[in-house]
């Protein structure tokens, strides 16, 4: 069957070589389910009918802190920083090389694979990607072609990530064999642009400070120093109620 510009057959998604895709692996659709949040997306309808613009809402998890939590010593706009890097393990810089979006195993769901050209490992916990230079990454939300129409699908706060934009990245590992990462959700990528950081998705001003213009130097310092005691609860099992919805993504396509 095929779908936009992939195929899918015995399970596996193969990306058509088109030269907008450039050179992409076949994708696992099995990392799809890394994602347990997508399974709200089941009472959907299918990606060739319904809404061509589907929001999935998500807010930015709240977290109840002790005094010993490092995250403590940091402004509040920066806490995300701390959590997500504690939920991670894998933190690096690097830049969209590829980008190809593939259906959920629902049907009603777009997430997309991407491969990430790593050019600072800001920290690991498998020492023996310190060298690392190349990342498979599956992200939650995703935009393609299917019955003749473009259909996007967002998760709240992810929205699709640009070819040849350079990020900083908060990796989950998924797999133990060629593994790939997802994004963790305590902290959607954070885009580098002239040495400072920049939220994907606006921010309402109901949710407070922003992230926007702070520097890249000082969240790598965040970073480094962050003392992950304890781990942070995550949120990726189900969503919070009240946030679902369909209709225009509240951040840029």
């Amino acid at each position: 069957m095929r779908v936009g510009g992939l195929v899918l057959t015995a399970g596996v998604i193969v990306a058509l070589p088109t030269a907008a895709r450039g050179e992409v692996a076949a994708i696992r659709v099995k990392d799809a389910k890394t994602y347990k949040i997508l399974d709200e997306t089941k009472h959907l309808p299918r990606l060739d009918a319904g809404e061509a613009t589907r929001l999935l809402g998500y807010p930015r998890p709240v977290h109840t802190r002790q005094p010993h939590d490092s995250a403590m010593d940091e402004p509040e706009a920066r806490r995300p920083i701390v959590d997500a890097t504690c939920d991670a393990d894998l933190v690096v810089i690097a830049q969209v090389a590829s980008a190809t979006a593939f259906p959920h195993p629902n049907g009603r769901w777009f997430l997309t694979a991407l491969d990430l050209d790593v050019s600072h490992v800001a920290r690991t916990k498998d020492k023996a990607l310190r060298e690392v230079t190349r990342v498979r990454y599956v992200y939650p939300s995703g935009q393609d072609t299917i019955a003749g129409r473009q259909v996007t699908t967002t998760l709240e706060r992810y929205p699709g990530l640009v070819v040849g934009d350079e990020l900083l990245f908060f990796l989950v590992r998924i797999g133990t064999k060629d593994p790939a990462y997802r994004a963790s959700l305590e902290s959607p990528p954070l885009i580098v642009r002239g040495g400072l950081l920049y939220e994907p998705a606006t921010r309402p001003a109901s949710e407070g400070p922003s992230i926007d213009g702070t520097s890249a130097r000082e969240a790598l310092r965040i970073v480094r120093n962050a003392v992950c005691r304890p781990a942070p609860i995550r949120h990726d099992v189900s969503p919070l109620p009240g946030r679902e919805s369909i209709g225009p993504p509240g951040g840029p396509p």
